[in-house]
């Protein structure tokens, strides 16, 4: 029997599907999952965790969950890969630009340079055997809100399959979404995913994706912007320069075996042209499916050892 719920988290909308006879209870333990990673990850909220590693930036350690800590260690790799567009420490930028929120604004060159200081992520330090984390840099902050409902949508997906699920979704908001096995509802045994248009309203779809046992990652620039003076400014920030990226790309999806690997992914590689992501994919030895949209509402579909 299948057994579905959708529930407002973390600021969007997530459906868990699950065929299995425990499905309602594994459902209500999800929920209560990731209420709980809300809470201890949320880079908006002094309370959690994640932000007493902010707070005490240029004061002191903080020691963490080993599951925060599991993230934050990964998060800092892929931060530093070369021609990576991803960097954990982004946080003080996004906070500055605050793009998808009442008060986003374009700030001045000025206090762009300032808060670029605040984003080196080689700073930052780890001591795995204590599992604490240090911002040496007062101001600076981590932020896990690119990547961390990949972590999450793992994480559930891992319990399911412990607890002898062979079927099930889990979709947590359109950006981050896990298969387990196929939808037995549909004819090819598949789950048909929509790839949401660039250009389009959100139920407009560029193509239908068929999955079993897959994860997938999407970033755009239509999901949050900034409207101002007839210039748009969309929410994908480059640590670099301390403004959006600018790319001609209006989306970037992942298709592998692990969300977590594809929000990294989707954050590293967006803004690159389709042959720097293949070179990038090949360099890291990486077995995925890249597919990109641009502002044409051209699609290409790049792998490790293709490019089409």
């Amino acid at each position: 029997m299948l057994f579905e719920q959708r529930v407002n988290l973390m600021g969007s909308t997530i459906t868990l599907k699950v065929d299995h006879p425990a499905g309602e209870q594994l459902i209500t333990e999800a929920v209560e999952q990731l209420v709980d990673y809300q809470n201890r990850f949320n880079a908006n909220n002094d309370a959690s965790q994640l932000m007493q590693v902010n707070l005490a930036a240029g004061k002191h350690p903080v020691e963490v969950d080993d599951d925060l800590f599991e993230l934050i260690t990964l998060a800092l790799k892929y931060s530093q890969q070369p021609g990576s567009y991803f960097n954990v420490a982004v946080g003080p930028l996004v906070k500055l630009w605050h793009i998808g929120f009442s008060d986003a604004h374009v700030p001045s060159q000025g206090q762009i340079a300032a808060t670029r200081l605040l984003t080196d992520a080689t700073k930052i330090e780890l001591n795995p055997t204590t599992k604490e984390v240090y911002l040496p840099q007062a101001g600076m902050e981590i932020d896990l809100g690119g990547i961390a409902k990949g972590f999450f949508a793992d994480q559930i997906a891992h319990a399911w399959r412990q607890a002898g699920v062979e079927h099930a979704l889990i979709n947590l908001g359109g950006s981050s979404i896990v298969t387990i096995g196929g939808n037995l509802n549909n004819d090819d045994h598949a789950w048909h995913i929509g790839l949401q248009d660039p250009q389009g309203s959100r139920t407009d779809y560029a193509t239908i994706l068929r999955l079993n046992n897959q994860a997938m990652s999407t970033s755009g620039v239509y999901v949050r912007k900034l409207e101002v003076n007839g210039q748009t400014y969309h929410h994908i920030l480059d640590a670099q320069t301390g403004w959006p990226i600018k790319s001609t790309m209006a989306s970037l999806t992942v298709l592998g075996a692990s969300a977590t690997m594809g929000e990294i992914l989707t954050k590293m590689l967006f803004g690159h042209t389709n042959e720097e992501i293949q070179q990038i994919l090949v360099r890291l030895n990486l077995d995925v499916q890249i597919i990109t949209i641009d502002e044409t509402g051209a699609m290409a579909y790049i792998g490790r050892d293709t490019l089409a």
